[in-house]
């Protein structure tokens, strides 16, 4: 299966359960006006720039919360607890970066972890 697919299947299991999960490409490129589009598929940009776009380097690729009713002892709030779920298809591992994102998650109180199925992207919210 296509990791995008495995994104999008895991994006609308999600959903079934009221948990809210959206995209989060990560990356670079440049942003400018466009000079001249040139025959090799290069570009002239005139007042360039370099952005990032995504959250953070390493941040995983589905990002959300998950609605949570407080128990009475703690007053009694709904809260959102954040997801974050990096999916990966084959035998493709996580970067270091991606790890720590996925760690720093966990260690802040929300859910996240590596989904290589639906069924595991299931297992990690539902636990």
């Amino acid at each position: 299966m296509a990791e995008s697919r495995l994104l999008r299947d895991i994006q609308l299991a999600a959903a079934d359960r009221g948990v809210r999960l959206f995209r989060n490409n990560t990356g670079n490129g440049y942003v400018g006006t466009l000079v001249r589009r040139l025959p090799s598929g290069e570009a002239v940009l005139r007042d360039w720039r370099r952005i990032q776009f995504g959250l953070c380097p390493g941040s995983a690729d589905l990002i959300g919360w998950r609605s949570l009713t407080i128990t009475p002892d703690m007053v009694g709030k709904r809260i959102a607890q954040v997801v974050a779920i990096e999916a990966k298809t084959g035998d493709t591992r996580a970067t270091a970066e991606q790890l720590a994102f996925l760690r720093a998650v966990l260690e802040a109180g929300g859910v996240s972890g590596i989904a290589r199925s639906v069924a595991a992207a299931r297992a990690l919210i539902y636990e």
